[in-house]
């Protein structure tokens, strides 16, 4: 049962969270092999964000740091799912090149559904944030000062440039002036005097043009308008209404009111939705469970020189001492000190997988095809053993080449 946000604090629902929150943990330490340690400091460092986000100020900061593919981003999705916040999860991607589109978008949709309510914000491949160039020198923010701010402060100021939609009123708006200058009389959205001069004047009349090419005269046909048309082109409604959408929900709401103006009182009204568009909005972060996942390569500095045959258990050996001290140190390599401390003190170290947990999450998927296999065609397979040797030994699933050897196959 998903939780109800609390308007005071109800110990019931306080239990009932926490009890969410155990059997989560005790379903991902079934479905992610080899991470028991990682999983638990996970849940007890969201636990009080989970049970009484309500009374959290800023936003709670969990790190999480390991080598590419130990499965961060696959944890916390399926943690969403767990504490049914699928709703209210969001993943930026900071390793993304179209960067600044991808956060804006990110932060429109937490505006139109989270803003100032609890969410998950993960920000993946966080060491493409560096702060810090190669050989120590400052960067500069771009984008992501915005992030940094959130991080710190958990509000933020953000300008959702409507460029197209505010490029096309702006037209229309110069249009419409000189319609009125014209003598284009308008009443309840109507023009009901002067409507071939407004017609003329917005575009809808016929133009003669030439073409580009052989700059033979042709016959461009413009829009049709009828004798009392609207003043302000029904066809962009739903572009004035994207700069306004906190005071009309669609464009039927948008029309309604424009057939109440009269001409000078539809200009200023687009003057007010221009000016509107050109405002940043708040956007509240401060109750947010944010994941910082990504990969520090300077952490593992070892791994430049390791030969890719290495048995698992070996490497396991080799980077089971690195901790919060070496996370830290490797951080600020990329980042500035005060960046680091907006990280907080909540650092989740993924460890390195040995041969027990490698062939334990052998074992697992196979058990998942059989489960599949069985599902879609009613017929169970039994894999052999060496199945699991052979997957082993590849060090990845085995496509061309070879035959899965299956014990049994019984038809249901």
């Amino acid at each position: 049962m998903k939780p109800q946000p609390l308007n005071s604090i109800d110990r019931n629902l306080v239990i009932q969270r926490l009890e969410i929150l155990a059997q989560a943990r005790a379903l991902l330490k079934q479905e992610f092999i080899g991470i028991d340690r990682v999983i638990d400091e996970l849940i007890d460092s969201i636990s009080a964000w989970y049970t009484l986000p309500e009374l959290q100020n800023r936003p709670l900061v969990v790190n999480l740091w390991g080598m590419t593919g130990t499965g961060k981003t696959s944890l916390i999705r399926r943690l969403s799912e767990l504490i049914e916040y699928t709703k209210g999860s969001y993943v930026l991607d900071l390793g993304n090149s179209n960067e600044s589109d991808s956060f804006f978008g990110t932060m429109d949709l937490i505006l139109k559904h989270n803003n100032g309510r609890p969410f998950i914000l993960m920000l993946d491949e966080f060491q493409h944030a560096r702060t810090l160039k190669q050989g120590g020198e400052e960067r500069a923010f771009g984008r992501m000062g915005m992030i940094w701010k959130m991080l710190d402060t958990g509000i933020l100021d953000v300008f959702q440039y409507k460029g197209h939609q505010l490029d096309i009123v702006k037209r229309n708006v110069q249009r419409l002036s000189v319609c009125i200058s014209k003598e284009v009389v308008v009443e309840n959205g109507l023009v009901i005097k002067g409507a071939e001069q407004y017609s003329s004047i917005m575009g809808y009349t016929d133009e003669l043009t030439r073409d580009k090419v052989t700059g033979i005269p042709k016959l461009r046909l413009r829009k049709k308008v009828g004798l009392n048309p609207m003043f302000y082109p029904e066809d962009d409604l739903s572009d004035l209404c994207e700069l306004i959408p906190s005071r009309f929900q669609s464009d039927t709401m948008l029309k309604e009111h424009m057939l109440t103006l009269n001409g000078l009182e539809t200009m200023a009204f687009l003057q007010e939705a221009m000016d509107a568009g050109r405002q940043p909005k708040i956007c509240d972060c401060s109750k947010a469970l944010v994941i910082v996942a990504g990969n520090l390569d300077e952490a593992y500095m070892m791994s430049s020189d390791m030969n890719p045959d290495i048995p698992a258990e070996v490497w396991k050996k080799l980077v089971k001492d690195i901790g919060i001290n070496e996370v830290k140190a490797a951080l600020s390599l990329r980042f500035r000190a005060e960046h680091i401390g907006r990280l907080g003190n909540n650092h989740i170290i993924y460890p390195a997988i040995g041969d027990r947990e490698f062939k334990a999450f052998i074992q697992l998927s196979l058990r998942k095809i059989e489960s599949n296999f069985l599902a879609s065609h009613e017929i169970r397979l039994s894999f052999t053993p060496t199945i699991n040797t052979i997957i082993y030994r590849e060090g990845v699933f085995p496509t061309q080449g070879f035959r899965p050897v299956i014990s049994t196959i019984d038809q249901m």
